[in-house]
């Protein structure tokens, strides 16, 4: 009988036991959104994480499951009162909902920890994810668009590689130099330079001119004044007039070896390392307004939910610092937002293409935020529609600027 006393007290004692780690355990919740890639790296940073810290148990929920877009799951749960604890996400997508109060503001975990400093991350990356002079979000990358450039055409046309600091002017001539029919059948078979209709992809050309899209109060639209009329004239003309932008239906692509010059982003890298053509890439031209390119960032967030804000800290720390991020870009999809990372010579002297790691430098200094409001996500949607009457022949470029800009601004009044 005593013996199964001293059993039962046992079983107590670990019952007790367990139940007081459990409750001293701290559950975290992680949005993620991304490739497959990404996702498997997160497994195992979260393993790596959790052996430092047996005392937080961090749960990895995949937003882009069950495929449609991540962000309306990730609204779905905004409303439904789960956010996550922790996201990783652009600052495009988290900016409107910093400003709907969604996250909180990091500065004051940052100015009480002695292991932490912004100053190792590049400036560019940190202001994308800055609002109202807090910052809300800790830059994992920093992803300036640049040209990927097809080096076979270059040299079919006998052309020289893209200076640095080569103009908007001296791009249209070379794509119109690169534009042929091989053929002689009346249909154009390489395209000197391809664009897309979307504001990101279109932004660099705008701010060659000096365009801007919203005004700083983020409540106007400015795509009506002359420099954004400017710019969309010298396209329209590239396009229509001087052959050098390939039609925005046409089928040539960047990947398929019929296109010269094609604006994109560092994720796009690993598909095309699987292009047997030669290519690299080359800075955004500037022009009589200026030069900047699109940023891209995606940064760690926590809500303002979140019930244990300084074991989430710590997360977004390790998933933010040299450990973590020298893991995702062995992806060889994203550039590293630590500058000491950017500066090593793996990054500097690279093995694979992109060479033209100049390109990047370049960008980092001449990166620039998108316009951000609370109605980005239509915005963006007027944009495009409008780009695509102009550039297919539907509307005149200023009638379609106007119309921009007045659906914009009733927009913004909402």
């Amino acid at each position: 009988m005593k013996h199964w006393n001293w059993i039962g007290f046992s079983l107590v004692v670990v019952i007790l036991l367990t139940a007081s780690l459990q409750a001293q355990e701290k559950q975290i919740t992680f949005g993620f959104k991304g490739i497959s890639g990404e996702l498997k790296i997160y497994e195992e940073l979260i393993e790596e994480f959790q052996r430092e810290h047996p005392d937080i148990k961090i749960e990895l929920i995949d937003l882009t499951a069950g495929g449609g877009d991540w962000i309306d799951r990730l609204l779905v749960m905004v409303l439904g009162g789960t956010t996550p604890d922790i996201c990783v996400m652009e600052y495009q997508r988290s900016l409107s909902l910093i400003m709907q109060g969604v996250f909180r503001p990091l500065d004051s975990l940052i100015q009480v920890d002695p292991e932490f400093s912004l100053d190792a991350y590049i400036p560019a990356a940190v202001g994308a994810h800055t609002y109202e002079n807090k910052v809300y979000g800790i830059p994992r990358d920093i992803q300036p668009f640049t040209l990927f450039v097809n080096k076979a055409e270059l040299d079919r046309a006998g052309l020289p590689y893209p200076d640095p600091h080569w103009d908007i002017f001296d791009m249209r001539d070379q794509a119109r130099k690169m534009t042929v029919d091989l053929h002689g059948d009346g249909v154009i078979d390489i395209w000197g330079w391809r664009i897309e209709a979307t504001l990101t992809r279109m932004a660099p050309y705008f701010y060659a001119f000096g365009a801007e899209f919203i005004d700083e109060t983020g409540t106007q639209c400015l795509l009506s004044e002359q420099p954004a009329m400017e710019a969309v004239d010298f396209l329209y003309d590239a396009l229509h007039n001087r052959q050098a932008i390939a039609p925005l239906s046409s089928a040539a692509r960047f990947q398929n070896g019929d296109v010269g010059f094609y604006l994109g982003g560092p994720w796009m890298v690993p598909d095309f390392r699987r292009i047997e053509f030669p290519w690299d890439i080359a800075p955004v031209p500037g022009g009589p307004g200026g030069r900047a390119t699109t940023l891209g960032s995606d940064a760690y967030l926590i809500s303002q939910t979140c019930p244990y804000v300084d074991a989430a800290w710590e997360f977004v720390k390790f998933c933010s610092g040299p450990y973590a991020q020298e893991k995702m870009v062995q992806l060889g999809h994203v550039i590293p937002s630590l500058q000491e990372l950017v500066a090593s010579p793996e990054f500097q002297y690279p093995v694979e293409p992109p060479y033209n790691i100049t390109a990047y430098n370049i960008g980092f200094e001449i990166a620039k935020a998108s316009p951000v409001n609370l109605h980005w996500e239509n915005f963006q949607k007027i944009f495009q529609q409008q780009m695509l009457a102009i550039f297919n022949g539907q509307v005149e470029p200023a009638q379609g600027l106007r119309q921009l800009t007045f659906q914009a601004n009733v927009l913004f009044q909402q």
